[in-house]
């Protein structure tokens, strides 16, 4: 019975780091994009 117990405590701390990660993971992938939005939008003015 004890041996189950750890083994579920170490599936749930697993579990939360992996949504943990996803949501770094989601997060970058934003700033990345609202940084290359913002570098287009600085860089139009001089292209014309």
């Amino acid at each position: 019975m004890m041996q189950w117990k750890a083994t579920k405590k170490v599936e749930t701390d697993s579990t939360e780091e992996t949504n943990a990660s996803e949501e770094t993971e989601i997060n970058l992938k934003q700033s990345i994009t609202e940084f290359w939005l913002s570098r287009k939008e600085r860089t139009k003015p001089t292209m014309n």
